[in-house]
């Protein structure tokens, strides 16, 4: 017994020394959700998850740089990985959609199908993380640009001048208070209870556009706002601490033979 007990504990010690080396090893957990367009964006109808008001203007000179330009979910996820330490924490949305100039009423004036992507890091997490009430927010220095939320996206079709293929990126932009995003279970501006989205985290958060011009432009509809739905935790475990948690039992395997 207690050579077996030495052997756990020398394969516990290799286990700790793996994982600290282990590029994997600095992830606590990772969770997974799907976004949908949110049924209260101040344009709808229709209803969008992503609003980028001015895009044609930017992209194009043409088109006045209110007009508003919205953006309904397709296959979106959001993916969250959360590290021992908060520096390296992400939150990611990257999908498709559809959308392009909107009036409301119900219609877009002309659309495209997009892809887009979008990584906020560095923000805090509660050790309990619970991925049901997830009450994230990230904020940073004070209103404006903020390098902690970087993307962009990508036009698949031509649109009112915007030629297919058409990229631009984006970039997070805090509030006055220096809020850039949050996504909690709050029923953010959801009808509840009659909604189906009650419940489940909201995702808002404001973003300006760059990359063709020395400053980011920004307007105050140029933001995310989305409902989820939870979909799968999982606790990565690097592959060094798999082989050995293996050969563990393999111990425990070879002892009981021996005792036969």
């Amino acid at each position: 017994m207690k050579a077996i007990a030495s052997t756990i504990i020398a394969t516990m010690a290799c286990l700790g020394i793996a994982t600290a080396s282990d590029a994997n090893a600095t992830i606590i957990t990772s969770h997974s959700y799907d976004l949908f367009s949110h049924p209260d964006g101040n344009q709808a109808p229709p209803i969008y998850g992503l609003r980028l008001d001015g895009i044609g203007r930017y992209l194009t000179g043409s088109g006045g740089v209110s007009d508003s330009w919205t953006f309904a979910f397709d296959t979106v996820i959001a993916d969250v990985v959360l590290h021992d330490d908060p520096l390296l924490n992400t939150f990611s949305i990257s999908g498709t959609g559809i959308g392009g100039l909107d009036l409301g009423g119900g219609s877009h004036v002309a659309s495209s199908a997009v892809s887009f992507n979008f990584v906020y890091t560095g923000f805090d997490a509660a050790a309990d993380f619970d991925p049901l009430n997830p009450d994230i927010t990230i904020s940073d220095r004070g209103r404006g640009a903020s390098e902690k939320g970087l993307g962009s996206i990508t036009f698949e079709q031509s649109v009112l001048g915007i030629d297919a293929g058409a990229s631009v990126g984006l970039i997070a932009w805090g509030d006055n208070s220096g809020r850039l995003f949050s996504f909690q279970s709050n029923n953010h501006r959801l009808d509840c209870p009659q909604s189906e989205h009650c419940g489940f985290p909201v995702g808002w958060g404001w973003m300006g556009l760059t990359g063709l011009t020395a400053s980011p432009f920004h307007t105050t509809s140029q933001d995310w706002l989305f409902a989820s739905r939870y979909v799968v935790t999982e606790v990565p475990l690097p592959q060094t601490a798999l082989f050995l948690l293996t050969g563990l039992a393999g111990v425990f395997s070879l002892r009981r033979r021996k005792r036969v």
